[in-house]
């Protein structure tokens, strides 16, 4: 197979990109390029190359990551300033320009993988005479997806196909009866050997936050700050400031001597010694995020996870085996989960449960956890089911 893979052009493609979709499609192509069945593979991205493999072709469409090229652009920093709606026009320009950039290696692929998350490009995409698979990295109630859909974008596209990266994300599908060649859920899957646990982590340590500071997308750092407060534990924040009104008025005036928040780039592996060391992950995750790649990053050190039951957080988290799900609030139950108060309360009990266990019980939590990881969401696994899933649709074509 001769396989093209179209990545965002936020963020770098690599394995500390800051960008979930990004980290995927990296660990996508590495390993297809293992399989004796791929010939080929060309990635569509931004930035530099970081692909070792001989079967890896790297198109880079920007020199730098889409933001950082913008900051450094005279013209478009100025506009920015004035109209920070700018790079909304500007990723639709980058979505024409990586459709154009496709054409011209047409003849070279069999078949299209698209992780990207432009409505531009996902309206133009249905256009090439290849089979394309997209996965969903946002729920089809987001921009990228809606807008296309309702302009019938996708209409009269039986080579078009949709992969779920969770269940959960059929629910506004069925909603709203939105007619997608949805296929089948593949969950995301990670690097289960660089992801490794240490298992020395004692369950008296503080507390771990990574993510991106969004009030739009609301990964919940305000609530994980002010449940470590009521707990009088510890908590480490690592960021990426998207928001940066928000951070201001809801993050910044929480920072003390328990509770740290750093915005500095951290390399892969500084990542994994954050997980490592951690007593658990605390992620109250405030919308319907699609999957949730931290979560697997997390336990698949060994670090058991506390979560609000918000999107794919119940498919991937086992209640009291690998940390605890929480009810985000009396107004939101989704499950009849161990812990029965809700929001801040209800993490702060989860804290409580997970610091009063005794060495065996949080050893059995982390191993729990490592294992759950190796069971259901290596990049292995994943990789095996796209996989099976481009010879089906080539053998049908």
């Amino acid at each position: 197979m001769r396989i093209a893979i179209a990545a965002n052009f936020d963020k770098k493609v690599a394995i500390d990109s800051r960008g979930g979709s990004e980290v995927f499609t990296y660990l996508q192509a590495n390993e297809l390029a293992k399989r004796s069945s791929v010939e080929k593979i060309i990635v569509f991205g931004v930035g530099a190359n970081y692909f070792q493999s001989d079967k890896i072709t790297f198109v880079s469409l920007l020199p730098e990551e889409m933001r950082v090229f913008a900051s450094k652009t005279p013209l478009l920093e100025g506009l920015i300033a004035k109209r920070p709606d700018t790079y909304s026009q500007i990723e639709g320009v980058m979505g024409t320009k990586l459709f154009s950039h496709i054409k011209k290696y047409l003849s070279e692929i069999d078949i299209f993988q698209n992780n990207a998350t432009s409505s531009v490009f996902n309206s133009l995409i249905s256009l090439i005479d290849k089979p394309v698979v997209t996965t969903l990295h946002t729920n089809a109630d987001s921009p990228s997806m809606l807008v296309p859909y309702s302009l019938g974008s996708f209409d009269g596209s039986p080579h078009h196909y949709f992969v779920r990266i969770a269940n959960h994300q059929d629910n506004f599908i069925k909603k709203n009866d939105i007619k997608l060649n949805v296929v089948k859920t593949i969950y995301n899957g990670i690097d289960t050997t660089r992801n490794a646990p240490l298992f020395t982590t004692s369950n008296a340590e503080g507390g771990l936050w990574i993510g991106r500071i969004s009030e739009k997308h609301n990964k919940g750092i305000k609530e994980a700050m002010q449940s470590t407060h009521a707990s009088h534990k510890k908590l480490s924040c690592f960021v990426t400031i998207d928001d940066k009104e928000y951070y201001q008025k809801e993050v910044a005036p929480r920072c003390d001597g328990d509770i740290t928040v750093s915005d500095a780039v951290i390399s892969f592996e500084e990542k994994i010694a954050e997980y490592q060391k951690a007593a658990y992950f605390l992620y109250p995750i405030m919308w319907e995020e699609p999957f949730g790649l931290v979560l697997t990053e997390a336990m698949a050190c060994g670090t058991p996870v506390i979560a609000f039951a918000k999107g794919a957080v119940p498919e991937i988290v086992r209640d009291g085996e690998t940390g605890f799900i929480v009810n985000s609030s009396d107004d939101d139950i989704r499950g009849d989960f161990l812990i029965k108060k809700t929001g801040k309360e209800g993490l702060s009990e989860a804290m409580e449960r997970i610091s009063a266990l005794s060495p065996q019980q949080y050893m059995t939590m982390r191993k729990n956890s490592r294992r759950l990881i190796e069971d259901n969401f290596t990049i292995e696994k994943m990789v095996d089911q796209y996989e099976a899933l481009y010879q089906d649709i080539l053998q049908k074509k």
